[in-house]
């Protein structure tokens, strides 16, 4: 009797933990570079649970590239897939799991990648061959692509529609100024149409772009908003829509020398409805979307750190907080997005004036996340390690990673308690580096099972559990 309320003791313990383990969101907090000035612009959960960031470098020119991250933020793999010196700020994943990116290079510019980044085509936009750029791009409820961004001579918002080869489906650019507007951010309403936001210049003061576009790209309604008062300057940089048809735009509001990130919510005519500002936010950069409400990230000068605000729909408070990399470097948040377990992956950058890296940070809800930074440079492994999976009890998919400090042909086997082999994950020749795979063991029972790593000359044996 003993012996069985023992065994009871330990299978609820291991099953609190895995349960544990699975509710709990998983955070870091990550730089990744070298000897070069890098940048993280933008940063997305895919499909596999890990992360892409579209990233740049600035040696004599500027190139971009991407970098895959796995859940745990390990590097995958990198890929350039830009020299030319343009600038690309927006990825989204597309159905077939590869990737497509926004940008400009003198024209402006997309790229679809296959899963791995490497490019299947490259094609540029742009009305009368003018300068142009893109800002944004949003894949569309009929997997169609939508861009917006800026189209020069006159300096006008630009909006591109294209299928998801690239082919051209509408462009067109608007203002209603007679200086400047940029659009940069678009998103697809519930009647199929778009609402964007961006800047325009009215006598000479920059004001917040919000309009309506058609499905056909011709305009609904262009309007501004702000003050008209000396030394008041407004933008929009992220906007979203709801259920009600209600739009809600973040951006940066400037009342003389006083910036602060400001949340704004307009009817589905763009009527000016309210607006919040954020004390703490110097300047505002990105927002998330959740159905509780919002995320913001910007600048604070104060800290000179990245300031997250969590608010509800009405834009009051719930969670403001620094977010802290290390204590003497300079910190700065381009990008947050949700992800699958309610927390957020923010990409940017930290460092100094001329030693900067890529920052990647995520979250959890309420956006806490680890103080300290792993510096994930670029570099070899010094020796060869099998660490243990994770999660570890684990239910039907786990993680198992490995560093590979020398070229080698490399096994990695699952076997059972009895020593039988039952599942080969690896066997290949590999580069030097760390990697990780996801085990997938739905047709497994629960039980202790082995993960062994083989090369010519190591080999290493870990337990994992797994528990239904």
């Amino acid at each position: 009797m003993r012996y069985i309320i023992k065994i009871f003791f330990l299978l609820t313990l291991i099953l609190f933990s895995a349960e544990s383990l699975n509710a709990q969101a998983v955070t870091w907090n990550r730089a990744y570079g070298g000897s070069q000035q890098e940048y993280g612009k933008y940063g997305i959960q895919t499909f596999d649970g890990g992360y892409i960031i579209l990233a740049e470098m600035d040696s004599l020119f500027r190139r971009t590239f991407l970098l895959k991250l796995d859940q745990y933020g390990y590097k995958e793999w990198e890929k350039f897939i830009d020299s030319s010196g343009g600038g690309f700020r927006c990825i989204q994943q597309t159905n077939d799991s590869g990737y497509i990116i926004a940008g400009w290079t003198g024209k402006a510019r997309l790229i679809r990648t296959n899963k791995t980044g490497i490019q299947i085509w490259s094609k540029e936009y742009s009305i009368n061959n003018e300068f142009s750029f893109f800002n944004k791009i949003k894949i569309l409820s009929d997997g169609n692509f939508i861009m917006c961004g800026n189209n020069s001579s006159p300096r006008r918002a630009y909006f591109v529609k294209t299928d998801s080869s690239g082919n051209l489906i509408w462009q067109n650019s608007f203002s209603n100024s007679s200086i400047s507007a940029n659009a940069f951010d678009i998103v697809e309403s519930n009647d199929k149409h778009f609402y964007t936001t961006g800047v325009t210049i009215i006598n000479n003061h920059p004001k917040t772009l919000i309009g309506k576009i058609s499905q056909h790209g011709n305009i609904i309604w262009l309007k501004s908003h702000g003050s008209e008062e000396k030394g008041d300057t407004e933008n929009g940089q992220i906007i979203f829509t709801d259920s009600d048809n209600l739009i809600s735009v973040g951006g940066t509001l400037q009342d003389f020398y006083d910036y602060k990130g400001h949340f704004s919510k307009y009817d589905s005519s763009g009527i000016f409805i309210s607006q919040n500002l954020y004390e703490t936010m110097d300047e505002f950069h990105s927002m998330s979307k959740n159905s509780a409400g919002y995320s913001l990230i910007g600048s604070s000068s104060t800290s000179r750190k990245i300031n997250f605000v969590k608010i509800n729909t009405s834009g009051l408070e719930i969670n403001n907080l620094i977010l802290n990399s290390s204590t003497a470097s300079l910190d700065y948040g381009n990008c947050i997005n949700m992800t699958a377990d309610r927390g957020f992956i923010l990409t940017g950058d930290t460092g100094f004036e001329k030693n900067k890296d890529i920052l990647v940070i995520k979250t959890d809800s309420l956006g806490n996340a680890p103080i300290k930074i792993f510096n994930s440079n670029f570099q070899v492994p010094t020796s060869i390690k099998l660490y243990q999976n994770y999660p570890n009890p684990f239910n039907s998919k786990t993680i198992l990673k490995f560093d590979l400090h020398k070229s080698a042909k490399v096994q990695l086997k699952i076997f059972n308690i009895l020593g039988k082999e039952i599942y080969t994950l690896i066997d290949e020749f590999l580069v030097s580096g760390t990697y990780s795979t996801k085990f997938e063991s739905s047709i497994l029972g629960s039980g202790v099972y082995y993960y062994k790593i083989f090369t010519d000359k190591y080999s290493d044996t870990k337990m994992m559990i797994q528990i239904k």
